[in-house]
């Protein structure tokens, strides 16, 4: 029996019906949007099956032939990155998704391997997902359309706390504009004592509430390189998700999936410092099934890092 299929997905596939019904450009519009969410360019697979954009749509969206008149410039292509289909926005797609800049870059290996960092990590979780649900937790992957529902309450927060308190530093101010992870990891315990130990064994704490336990939220952050195209600079970066964590509480840590060279900057900068940088950790890129060459990184250990793949787990987890 086939699995169902995530909500927001479903929801992404219904919108897209739905604008299709009132006219072809809305689509377009929607897609490009989409594109623009993620950076700019994204796997063609991705677009046909996390978010629900038709077949049609994108082939509206890339065809040049539609576009020979000059009246509007196509604002999408279609290519081939080491093998794989991949549609990114040119300047005039970057232009309709509301940017005032933006110049049309083809994608790289690097920037595929980030766009499909995702779908790995929810196929290495798959494969553990058995051990964890044993242990009393379950943990689903999202991205998409919760990414944007979370960057949209970050500003709505960040907006609301504005009016009530000062922010001599900016760190709320940096957050108006939303930010947006690449993925989400949400775990969810059993509401009882026995999901209240088993939070405490994998983060080091107590539950703050019934509602943790519940919903605990993870950003995480895949940075493959220093020079990852479209990034802020690395600080802006962790400075924001740090004003997320302890200052409006939307999430409850970062998880910055990296490979060597961006580790030892983001270590630099205190991420995996429990002391600097509050529940924002490192994590090799291998250990997560994305790349070969593993390598080591400083601080905490992420708790999914340890849950056995061939055994039942409950006394690995419980024992200490």
């Amino acid at each position: 029996m086939n699995e169902p299929r995530e909500l927001d997905l479903l929801i992404s596939l219904a919108k897209q019906k739905e604008l299709e019904k009132h006219g072809g450009e809305a689509a377009q519009i929607e897609a490009i949007r989409i594109l623009s969410n993620a950076g700019g360019a994204l796997p063609l697979s991705e677009l046909l099956e996390r978010y629900g954009v038709s077949k049609p749509t994108i082939a509206a969206l890339v065809d040049e032939e539609l576009h020979k008149d000059k009246r509007r410039k196509v604002r999408a292509r279609v290519g081939q990155v080491s093998g794989v289909p991949v549609i990114w926005l040119t300047a005039s797609g970057h232009q309709a998704a509301g940017k005032t800049r933006g110049n049309e870059v083809r994608p790289t290996s690097d920037s595929l391997a980030h766009a499909l960092a995702p779908t790995r990590l929810a196929k290495w979780f798959k494969e553990i997902d058995p051990q964890l649900k044993n242990s009393g937790v379950e943990v689903s992957i999202s991205w998409g359309p919760s990414i944007r529902t979370l960057s949209e309450q970050i500003i709505a927060l960040a907006w609301a706390r504005l009016k009530v308190s000062a922010d001599a530093q900016g760190s709320i101010g940096l957050l108006t504009g939303g930010v947006l992870a690449d993925c989400l990891v949400i775990s969810r315990y059993s509401p009882d004592e026995q999901g209240a130990i088993l939070f405490k064994k994998h983060w080091g704490i107590e539950p703050a509430s019934q509602d943790q336990l519940a919903e605990c939220v993870m950003a995480v952050e895949y940075q493959v390189s220093l020079s990852q195209g479209g990034d802020p600079l690395l600080r802006s970066k962790v400075d924001s998700w740090s004003a997320v964590i302890e200052q409006l509480g939307c999430v409850f840590a970062v998880i910055w999936i990296v490979e060597p060279a961006a580790g030892r900057v983001l270590a630099n900068l205190g991420v995996g410092d429990e002391h600097r940088r509050t529940r924002q950790l490192l994590v090799p890129a291998p250990a997560v099934g994305i790349g070969s060459s593993a390598f080591t990184v400083p601080g905490d250990r992420w708790w999914p890092l340890d849950v056995s793949r061939d055994h039942d787990v409950l006394s690995d987890l419980f024992d200490d």
